[in-house]
């Protein structure tokens, strides 16, 4: 496995950087999970919490592999600068022996409707998850046999509402999804900090606005001091 980091494009617009950048170290993870998905080796008696065990691997097993940390701390809405990603290209063509290389990117969170996917240029391959085929439910019980399932929203307070979201976690289509089994009939979804101003078109379930960072603190500052 190789590692670099490109940062020039970043540095351009950000100004001098700390030796903290100078690293191709994930920091946040999200990289590191996306290469085990695309190049890990079998790993045996793997679980969740206990559950689902069994042999996990990447798509491609003992494949060698060369990862390029090009976005940063956004800086303005962007994180991801063009400079950089293709320094990281440039490097990844130089380095490799045979040039007749393939794209492979992904298809992106969006969905649920078929065919819905983010990368769409006819020069890359494009890859999508299938739906896991188990659950794992967990529920809280109390002394007086009371059960609750963990995360659910409560009908109760949702049924005929419009909820905010703040984006994060778990996928932003996934929200609006139980927002509407709760009976909500409408969202908002707020950016998170690292999401910045990125707004993105998703095919939502129930009436749905997304709006950046910013609008979003406007909002929750909003729904925390009135009725």
């Amino acid at each position: 496995m190789g590692a670099r980091y490109f940062n020039k494009g970043y540095t351009a617009a950000v100004g001098p950087l700390n030796s903290s950048f100078n690293t191709p170290r994930d920091t946040e993870g999200h990289g590191s999970h996306t290469l085990s998905t695309a190049g890990g080796n079998f790993v045996p008696r793997a679980n969740v919490f206990g559950y689902g065990n069994g042999t996990v691997k990447g798509g491609s097993p003992k494949a060698q592999v060369a990862t390029y940390k090009v976005c940063w701390t956004p800086i303005a809405g962007n994180e991801c600068f063009h400079a950089d990603i293709l320094a990281g290209f440039d490097m990844a063509i130089h380095g490799s022996v045979d040039h007749g290389i393939a794209f492979i990117c992904s298809a992106s969170n969006s969905g649920p409707v078929d065919g819905t996917v983010a990368n769409l240029a006819q020069w890359q391959i494009v890859v999508g998850a299938r739906t896991m085929d188990r659950q794992f439910p967990l529920y809280a019980v109390l002394g007086n046999k009371m059960y609750f399932k963990a995360g659910s929203l409560d009908p109760r307070k949702v049924k005929g509402k419009i909820l905010v979201f703040l984006q994060g976690d778990n996928a932003r289509v996934n929200k609006g999804q139980q927002a509407a089994l709760a009976g909500a009939v409408g969202m908002i979804l707020a950016n998170d900090v690292p999401s910045g101003s990125e707004i993105l078109a998703d095919p939502h379930v129930l009436p749905a606005s997304h709006v950046n960072f910013t609008d979003g603190v406007a909002i929750f500052s909003y729904v925390n001091h009135t009725r």
